[in-house]
């Protein structure tokens, strides 16, 4: 057990670190401002499991808030994705990113012009999002 004198301790100087490196807060915000009014956002260092029946968009969900939080460079984001193929999974990021059709890519219907779309979006390439398919 820890004295609640050491724990406000240790939280002091993680505050105090914080702002000496002049850094607003120790969390990410999710992008969802009625989820960041609730809980503020993903605090740094946490691991979050966010679990739902298929279809209920947790999986959207997730990799909209892996995009916000990598682009707004206030940390790097692991995802590690346990039930969908690769392929389908990196379909849907580049559809999101890129505002190219995710049917029409899966059915490898696009066009010229949204292939170009793609290889012109640099931020698919530069966004500090780490990946992993188990």
């Amino acid at each position: 057990m820890e004295q609640l004198k050491a724990s406000f301790q240790d939280y002091y100087n993680k505050l105090k670190t914080i702002s000496e490196e002049g850094k607003s807060s120790y969390y990410s915000t999710t992008g969802f401002k009625c989820m960041d009014d609730s809980i503020l956002g993903y605090f740094w260092g946490e691991m979050v499991l966010v679990a739902g029946r298929p279809g209920m968009g947790t999986s959207t969900f997730l990799v909209e808030t892996a995009i916000n939080i990598a682009f707004n460079k206030t940390s790097n984001v692991g995802f590690v994705k346990l039930d969908e193929r690769k392929k389908i999974f990196n379909a849907r990021l580049v559809a999101m990113l890129s505002g190219v059709n995710y049917h029409d890519m899966l059915r490898l219907q696009l066009k010229k012009e949204e292939l170009a779309k793609i290889e012109m979006n640099k931020e698919i390439k530069s966004v500090p999002l780490y990946l992993h398919f188990p």
